[in-house]
């Protein structure tokens, strides 16, 4: 839905960033100075995504000599079930409120112009990953709960995912997953109660074959429930699953139980 309003829109009239107002100068919404602007994780652990490095340390070190896929401590000390996450910005200002505006305002124009630059993104880095084993063969949407999704009217994940498969040449599977029960928001929750609210959550509709999945998604949080999808994928037969986000949070964060 996102590419055919923005096929429209683009076909009637020029770019205009949704930030600045100025010319874009480009098929969307959003100027390459404004884009440049928006918040990002420096020096993200490959395996969470969240900040490697302490920022007071990165910001002595050349870019040199940090290692290309930095490992958090936490991670080191309790390896989350998924293997890699990417994220395009850090969720802060002004991110934060235009996800918001995409979500609960159904200001596609927006979720497009954070969709495609995630997924311009997320293009780059792979084709500047050395492994091979850094491509995925499938992106599954976060999904919803179909009350959840009545009361939206649309999943954001699938219309995320849809512009990232179109760009990267990966299959989407919207059916793959469902989410059986309905889950309390987590927002707010100590880690113990997130893990027991999302448990036995989703259910994975047929075997993987050792496929590479990638569970997309607008935020990651705590993890909680990325990590309890990643567990029901690898237990149909995925060989590794990866997590693609708009947004990555900050910490603090709350302890991992693996």
């Amino acid at each position: 839905m996102l590419e055919l309003l923005a096929h429209w829109s683009y076909s009637l009239f020029p770019g205009k960033c949704m930030l600045c107002l100025s010319a874009s100068e480009r098929r969307l919404d959003l100027c390459r100075a404004c884009e440049a602007d928006l918040p990002t994780t420096p020096w993200p652990c490959v395996r969470c995504g969240q900040q490697a490095l302490p920022a007071n340390i990165a910001a002595d070190i050349p870019l040199n000599i940090v290692p290309a896929a930095p490992v958090c401590h936490l991670c080191r000390m309790h390896p989350p079930p998924f293997r890699r996450t990417f994220s395009a910005f850090a969720y802060s200002s002004p991110v934060d409120q235009l996800i918001s505006e995409f979500k609960t305002n159904h200001q596609h124009r927006v979720g497009y112009v954070l969709a495609m630059v995630l997924a311009q993104r997320y293009q780059c880095w792979c084709q500047a990953q050395v492994a091979a084993t850094t491509r995925v063969d499938l992106l599954v949407p976060m999904p919803l709960h179909k009350r959840r999704q009545r009361q939206r009217g649309f999943n954001q994940a699938t219309e995320i995912s849809q512009c990232i498969g179109r760009l990267n040449g990966i299959a989407v599977d919207t059916r793959l997953c469902r989410r059986v029960k309905a889950t309390n928001p987590q927002k707010g929750l100590s880690a113990a109660a997130r893990q027991q609210n999302i448990q036995q959550a989703f259910v994975v509709g047929r075997r993987l074959h050792g496929l590479r999945v990638a569970i997309v998604d607008d935020v990651l949080t705590t993890g909680a429930t990325v990590a309890e999808l990643s567990r029901m994928l690898l237990r149909a037969g995925a060989s590794s699953v990866d997590v693609i986000t708009l947004a990555r949070t900050a910490p603090p964060r709350f302890p991992r139980n693996s």
